[in-house]
């Protein structure tokens, strides 16, 4: 599947999720979806964040952002999803923001 390809479905994918927007999950029916699995989905898109310099985190956080708007899932299980993208220092500052409640 080429990049154009992956585009339209991760588009159409995002198009069916805001159809439901009141749960995490959509219908698991013929043709469902999972909204943490469009999520996951979108988040292959991008790259793991493998620097602490401003610029690099800044980058990082605004194509997450971008998919955050989305709002496909919770804050809570948003912040899940993309730890394993993030270093060990801005990690730690997720990992408080999640014991904190902070959105």
């Amino acid at each position: 599947m080429d990049r154009k390809e992956e585009q339209q479905d991760s588009q159409a994918s995002v198009a069916a999720a805001m159809l439901n927007p009141g749960s995490d999950e959509g219908p698991q029916g013929d043709g469902g979806f999972n909204r943490t699995q469009v999520l996951g989905d979108l988040l292959k898109q991008i790259k793991p964040l493998t620097s602490e310099e401003p610029e690099d985190i800044l980058r990082f956080f605004v194509k997450v952002g971008e998919i955050h708007d989305l709002g496909l899932v919770s804050d809570r299980v948003f912040i899940t999803r993309i730890l394993p993208f993030v270093p060990g220092g801005l990690l730690q500052f997720l990992g408080s923001c999640l014991r904190e409640g902070s959105s």
